[in-house]
């Protein structure tokens, strides 16, 4: 009822309906009503301002989390990239130390290179010989069990 007065006031105009609306004020009943319904809207203000402190609470809560977790991770990054460079700076340094000895024994890479070359060249061809004499080899048997008669074997 008080909704459709305030709707009459946009339709009819402010004045006429606030009279309306005094003069229901003015009914203990509408003023009990509306007392409960502001005491209910009250409560749920309350409620909803806890629930919105609790939300805040996590959230504070939550970030914090993720700072610390932040924080940790950009820890974890520099230690890697730390225990990363160390690594390489070891590996560049072994690395060194294999090129002068090889230096100091006269081994070059060329060298090795030539040396791997040749190997392979006549591992190469090594291989061949042996794949021909296989084939040789298998012509000779073919052609001597081809020409006998083949006799079974038993009593």
């Amino acid at each position: 009822m008080l909704y459709s007065l305030v709707l009459r006031a946009a339709l009819h105009g402010f004045r006429t309906a606030r009279k309306e609306i005094d003069k229901l004020m003015k009914d203990p009943a509408t003023q009990q009503a509306t007392a409960i319904r502001l005491t209910e809207l009250s409560h749920e203000i309350d409620n909803l301002e806890a629930s919105r402190l609790l939300i805040l609470d996590r959230v504070e809560r939550l970030r914090e989390v993720i700072l610390k977790s932040g924080n940790r991770t950009t820890s974890v990054r520099a230690s890697v990239d730390l225990l990363s460079e160390h690594l390489t700076d070891i590996a560049f340094a072994e690395m060194i130390k294999l090129e002068t000895h090889m230096r100091d024994l006269g081994i070059t890479f060329d060298a090795i290179h030539q040396e791997f070359d040749s190997l392979y060249f006549e591992t190469e061809s090594l291989d061949y010989s042996i794949t021909d004499l296989e084939d040789d080899l298998e012509r000779l048997s073919h052609n001597a069990t081809d020409d006998k008669p083949k006799y079974p074997r038993g009593h």
